[in-house]
C-alpha cells in the first residue's frame, strides 16, 4: 500500500480513539450568570447565547491566553467578552437542547442552528432582540452547492451520481424548518465578510451585519528564511475534519495530477470516500500527505515543508472560510484557490470558479509570479491577517454592532 495512504488510516484511526476517549458523562447544557469581564458600572442586562455546547467557554478559560480553535472556543470567548463589556451578563445554553426554556427576562439572543423555534417564541413574547449567527451557507444554498459538487465529482470519475454522503454535511426537515424559523425572526444576521456566502441568503441578505471573523496564527510556524524560489512549486492544502467534497480536496487532487510538477501537501483528514476514489492521485509523487506532522515530535518537519511552500490553497463551496485556512495566511502563506474572501490581487491568486480547469490554470499562474511578487505577499497576508482576521479585530467590529444595536 502507498504510504500516503497507510498513514491517512494510521491518523484517521488515531483521530477516533481519541474521540472516544474524550466521552465521558453527559455534558451541561446550560451555564448562567457569566460576568467574568468586570466593567466599571453594574450589568443590568440579561443576554443568552446557542451557538456552542457549554464546553466552549470551560475550554476558552482553561486555554486562555492561548485558545487553539476561534470557531468555537474563541468565538463564544469573544461574544462573551464584548457582551460583558456592553452591560450583560451572559448566559449560555447548547444550541441542541431543544427542551430549554428561560426562566427569566433577556434583552439580547444570539442563536444558530434549526432546533430553537419553541425558544423563539418565547423570547419574541418578551420583546428579546434576536440575532442569528452565520456560520455556513444559507441551508437551501448549502444543500445545492453540496449536490453540485458531488454531481461534478461523479462525473470526473464516471460514476453513478451519489445521493447522499456520511461525510457532507446533512440537514433534517425539522433542522431545514428550523433555520428558516430563525432567519424569519432574527433581526439580523452577524457573520463574517463573506461576499457569496451573503448573497446567498437571497431576501434575508439585507439582514446581514459582517462583523469579520478570526484564526489564531501559530507563531512557531511563521518562517523567516522561506525559500521563495522553490516555495513558487509548493502548495499546502490545511481544513477541519469533516466533509473533504464540500471543501474541494477532490478538486484539488485532480488539480494536482495534472500539473505534476508542482508539489500539494495535504494538512488534514483525508476521508474513506476520497481514499477510496482517489487511490491513484494519492499515489502520485508530487502529492504527499503530512497530517501526522501535527504531532509535537514532527513539528521540524512541518517547519521544513513550509520552508519550500508559498501557498495555501482550497476550494471549498461557498460558505465562509474555514479558520485553519485563514491561520495559513497568518504565518505568510500566499491565498490561492477558491474561496469566498475579500483579498487584493496584491497579496493572492484567487479563480473566479471552483472546476479542475480553472484550478489547473490558478495554480499555474501562481507558480510563475516573480519571487519578488511572492516575498512581498507573504508580509502582506501576515499583516493583514493580524489587523483585520484577529480575534481583537473580530471584538473591535462585534463591539461596534453592539453599539449600533443599542444606539
Amino acid at each position: 500500500m502507498n504510504k500516503n495512504l497507510i498513514l491517512i488510516r494510521f491518523v484517521g484511526a488515531l483521530s477516533k480513539w481519541k474521540r472516544r476517549l474524550r466521552r465521558g458523562q453527559a455534558p451541561l447544557s446550560f451555564l448562567e450568570n457569566i460576568d467574568h469581564f468586570k466593567t466599571a458600572s453594574p450589568k443590568t442586562k440579561r443576554a443568552l447565547i446557542s451557538i456552542w455546547p457549554v464546553g466552549a467557554w470551560f475550554t476558552a478559560l482553561q486555554q486562555y491566553p492561548n485558545i487553539r480553535l476561534f470557531n468555537s472556543d474563541g468565538l463564544v470567548y469573544s461574544l462573551v467578552k464584548v457582551l460583558n463589556e456592553h452591560g450583560f451578563v451572559v448566559d449560555i445554553v447548547d444550541r441542541l437542547d431543544a427542551a430549554f426554556r428561560p426562566a427569566k427576562h433577556y434583552d439580547l439572543f444570539i442563536g444558530h442552528g434549526g432546533r430553537q423555534s419553541a425558544l423563539i417564541d418565547v423570547l419574541e413574547k418578551e420583546h428579546t432582540l434576536i440575532l442569528q449567527y452565520i456560520s455556513q451557507a444559507y441551508w437551501k444554498e448549502l444543500l445545492r452547492q453540496t449536490n453540485e459538487r458531488y454531481d461534478d465529482l461523479c462525473r470526473r470519475k464516471g460514476i453513478p451520481r451519489m445521493t447522499s454522503s456520511p461525510f457532507a454535511r446533512a440537514h433534517t426537515e425539522e433542522e431545514k424548518l428550523g433555520e428558516e424559523y430563525l432567519a424569519e425572526h432574527a433581526k439580523y444576521f452577524i457573520t463574517g465578510d463573506y461576499p457569496r456566502t451573503m448573497q446567498g441568503y437571497g431576501k434575508y441578505s439585507p439582514k446581514m451585519r459582517p462583523v469579520g471573523w478570526a484564526a489564531y496564527v501559530e507563531e512557531d510556524l511563521i518562517i523567516r528564511d522561506r525559500d521563495c524560489d522553490a516555495g513558487r512549486k509548493g502548495f499546502i492544502y490545511v481544513a477541519g475534519n469533516l466533509g473533504n467534497v464540500q471543501k474541494g480536496l477532490d478538486l484539488l487532487l485532480d488539480t494536482f495530477a495534472r500539473t505534476p510538477d508542482l508539489n500539494l501537501y495535504i494538512y488534514c483528514n483525508v476521508e474513506k470516500e476520497v481514499r477510496r476514489l482517489f487511490r491513484k492521485e494519492l499515489s502520485l509523487p508530487n502529492i504527499r500527505y503530512i497530517y501526522h506532522y501535527k504531532f509535537g515530535f514532527l513539528r521540524n518537519r512541518l517547519r521544513a515543508v513550509l520552508r519550500r511552500v508559498n501557498f495555501t490553497i482550497t476550494a471549498p463551496i461557498n460558505s465562509g472560510i474555514g479558520t485553519a485556512f485563514l491561520g495559513s495566511t497568518g504565518v505568510g502563506l500566499i491565498p490561492v484557490g477558491y474561496v469566498d474572501m475579500p483579498c487584493s490581487p496584491s497579496h493572492s491568486r484567487l479563480a473566479d470558479s471552483w472546476h479542475v480547469e480553472s484550478l489547473v490554470k490558478n495554480v499555474r499562474e501562481a507558480s510563475q509570479m516573480p519571487i519578488e511578487w511572492c516575498q512581498k505577499a507573504s508580509a502582506l497576508n501576515m499583516r493583514n491577517c493580524r489587523e483585520n482576521w484577529s480575534a481583537q479585530s473580530f471584538e473591535r467590529r462585534f463591539s461596534a454592532f453592539m453599539r449600533e444595536c443599542q444606539a
